[in-house]
């Protein structure tokens, strides 16, 4: 299990997991490799994928303490690809 500290500096160079297929990566397994929470809400998922590059999602915890997509938060709903 990869400690918080090291989960914190390998975000430093992680792209969105979004944008693998940006990066010619969507291919690659992906692990997860462990949650990231912090202040106000923030919540980051860390993955690694098979060539050890890093990506995160993010999300928000709601006022209601569901976790909630990033779009959601900002939107009020889910868009884009489903």
């Amino acid at each position: 299990m990869m400690t918080q500290e090291k989960m914190e500096e390998r975000l430093k160079s992680a792209y969105t997991y979004e944008n693998r297929a940006g990066h010619e990566k969507e291919h690659l397994e992906i692990e997860f490799v462990g949650r990231l929470v912090r202040p106000h809400g923030r919540i980051v998922d860390l993955y690694v994928d098979s060539e050890n590059g890093y990506w995160f999602k993010e999300f928000r915890q709601a006022q209601d303490g569901r976790i909630i997509t990033l779009e959601e938060a900002i939107f009020g709903r889910k868009i884009g690809k489903e």
